[in-house]
């Protein structure tokens, strides 16, 4: 009763006091029980630094919009850019529950390359239509893709295939030509070195001719 109306004068909740008596009394009964040679094992054990408290998750304080656009912020530019760039493909099989186009030019895809908001992106995939069409078509659809996929690759290694088959005979020919070519610039190299060296003998015999001419001339 003393203790109640000296900290009501002083304005101090009483909870706060009995919260702190009560420690002080664990304390007292925990060191009056305690042995004399456990107290002297604990005093040669170093003292360990108190460990603050966790501070709390800020995911938890996340709104949910932030959460969606936290955990889908990669996602969802892959996923707008599979359904622009597959439209076609994606919007004959995503039907819905009466055969109608989901990923129609006017709303959905519009809606997929303009917007960049992940939530529109959630609740259009969330949506009743796309969650039975995707579970009804979707394993279907990604077979066909795959396969799709597998025969585009194999048609443009068969055109490269043969691109490079092509591109080494043209290179082969024009080797081949090249060789044809400089044989034959050398055999009209040789030639005419021939002809030339026939005139200049030709020449010299003329020359020489000439001035035996002369010579026997001038000595008659």
């Amino acid at each position: 009763s003393t203790i109640s109306s000296s900290t009501a004068a002083m304005g101090i909740p009483t909870n706060a006091v009995s919260v702190v008596s009560s420690l002080d009394s664990a304390q007292a009964l925990d060191l009056s029980g305690e042995s004399p040679g456990r107290g002297s094992s604990n005093s040669k054990l170093p003292s360990v630094p108190t460990v603050s408290s966790v501070p709390e998750d800020s995911a938890s304080n996340m709104s949910i919009t932030d959460r969606l656009e936290h955990a889908l912020e990669k996602a969802a530019p892959l996923l707008r850019e599979i359904f622009v760039d597959f439209a076609p493909f994606l919007s004959r099989t995503l039907l819905g529950s009466h055969g109608q186009e989901l990923l129609i030019e006017g709303t959905s895809l519009v809606c997929m390359k303009s917007s960049s908001s992940v939530v529109e992106l959630v609740m259009l995939l969330c949506s009743q239509e796309w969650q039975n069409s995707i579970q009804k078509n979707a394993g279907l659809a990604f077979i066909e893709l795959v396969n799709e996929g597998r025969l585009m690759s194999q048609t443009m290694k068969d055109h490269l295939v043969r691109v490079a088959n092509e591109a080494e005979f043209i290179l082969s020919r024009q080797r081949a030509e090249d060789i044809n070519r400089h044989a034959e610039f050398e055999s009209l190299c040789a030639q005419y070195s021939a002809d030339k060296r026939e005139e200049e003998k030709m020449c010299h015999h003329l020359i020489m001719a000439a001035k035996y001419r002369d010579q026997v001339t001038s000595t008659q």
